[in-house]
């Protein structure tokens, strides 16, 4: 797939030569069962072998074929998976509302995947209009069946109030049971929750549990798992098996998954540095909807890493990634705008993403509105404290830029009262971070003060 292949290392568990002999041999099987004894079973798992390339090259369009003789023989799982590749346009003709009404009647033929589809479909407009409280009726019957995912799509519209009122405690009996019924997001989800201590007493190890689980159910839910492995958070880390496990999850069209291996392929982190997959890996992540994955491709295209300048290109990915709420993507537009870089100058277009920017958490941009409001750029009238407060938003120990210009404000008595100590503050937090401007002006202060 253009933009979309991945590599494997050579010690992924599910490249080994054990699991293509095994993959080769259940093909051959699945084959006779369809072939010699018509069975629709059989032809669906054939189709499925055709559809990933397990044991066989893979064909699309021979798997779409399989998966319509298994279907007219009443295999309703067969009409599920016909419908999900009638709505991707593969192996047959894009077309999103007849894979709906395919889904719908495999839904009613007893496949719970498809009740669980359906409910998708009305969540984000597939074939249908868009419409929360249907697609919750639709979740609700499919975790009434037994679908782990249907009951954790309540949890999450549950969690969100989306068509339905907020909910936290309920959110959370549903991601439970979702991850009960076989949900790897459900498990994760709730995972989330003891990680952060949100609605539930703060519990590391228990979200370790639920992240390993809801990975070991499915190679989707593989990200959080993966993050902690990298990060050593509460077990010891192992970054290459990391790295693997991204892979797997990337590999199950996991956006935020196939964005880390990206990042881990461009740094070497846990596997080899190689710009060019980097950038693979980052479009694919980009055309699964995750906006920081268009961003981190739009910036390799910008400084020509793994593939060939084109600044075009770059701008496109960033006012894609900007419209998927990627605060890095309308940090970097703006910036673009800001510096006439790739687009003409234009600072009112500038601040308005970087307002975005800032609001989705993207703190530099909350920095940079500071040094607009502070130099008077950008429309605005010279303002001190105006600058304080979005210096004040801006500053973390992941953006210690923000940190050293509060720290200059009340240094100089710019925007607030002076105060030398509140300067040494924001200094020493931004010199913690590795800014070398900050741990200069501490010292100056330092010294000053003896």
């Amino acid at each position: 797939m253009e933009g979309g292949t991945v590599d494997r290392s050579d010690d992924d568990d599910d490249l080994s030569a054990e699991g293509d002999l095994a993959f080769a041999r259940a093909f051959a099987l699945h084959e006779k069962a369809c072939t010699l004894d018509k069975d629709p079973i059989g032809c669906r798992d054939l189709a499925t072998d055709y559809n990933e390339g397990r044991g066989v090259t893979e064909n699309p369009t021979k798997a779409y074929e399989l998966y319509d003789r298994a279907c007219k023989a009443s295999n309703a799982d067969a009409c599920y998976d016909q419908a999900i590749l009638m709505q991707k346009g593969r192996g047959t003709k894009l077309d999103a509302a007849r894979g709906h009404r395919t889904l719908v009647d495999a839904c009613g033929k007893g496949s719970t995947g498809a009740c669980f589809a359906t409910g998708m479909d009305f969540r984000h407009g597939t074939g249908v209009k868009q419409d929360d409280k249907t697609a919750i009726a639709w979740f609700d019957k499919a975790c009434k069946l037994g679908n782990g995912d249907g009951c954790t799509s309540l949890g999450v519209h549950l969690e969100e109030g989306r068509g339905v009122a907020k909910d936290l405690a309920k959110s959370l009996a549903r991601y439970k049971e979702g991850c009960d019924k076989g949900s790897g997001t459900g498990c994760t989800n709730l995972g989330r929750k003891y990680e952060q201590g949100d609605g539930v007493t703060r519990d590391i190890a228990q979200a370790l549990k639920l992240y390993e689980r809801g990975c070991r159910l499915q190679d989707w839910s593989c990200h959080s798992f993966a993050v902690a492995l990298e990060l050593g958070t509460g077990i010891p880390a192992d970054v290459p098996r990391a790295y693997r496990l991204q892979v797997r999850a990337c590999d199950a069209e996991n956006g935020d998954s196939c964005n880390e291996v990206g990042r881990m392929r461009r740094y070497g982190i846990g596997t080899t540095p190689d710009d060019k997959l980097a950038a693979r890996y980052f479009d694919r992540g980009c055309a699964l909807a995750t906006g920081d994955a268009c961003a981190s491709l739009g910036f390799m295209y910008k400084r020509g890493v793994g593939v060939a300048v084109d600044t075009k290109r770059a701008i496109e990915l960033y006012k894609q990634g900007c419209d998927l709420k990627s605060g890095l993507s309308c940090h970097n537009l703006a910036w673009s705008y800001e510096n006439a870089n790739g687009v003409a100058k234009n600072l009112t277009e500038a601040v308005r993403l970087y307002r975005v920017a800032c609001n989705l958490d993207h703190l530099n941009a909350c920095t940079n509105l500071g040094l607009l409001n502070e130099s008077g750029d950008g429309g605005f009238t010279p303002d001190d404290a105006a600058a304080v407060e979005w210096y004040r938003r801006g500053c973390s120990t992941d953006t210690p830029v923000g940190c050293t210009n509060l720290g200059r404000m009340y240094e100089t008595g710019r925007g607030v009262p002076a105060d030398d100590k509140q300067a040494a503050r924001y200094y020493r937090m931004a010199c913690d971070a590795d800014e070398p401007d900050a741990c200069t002006a501490l010292g100056q202060l330092a010294r000053r003060a003896h």
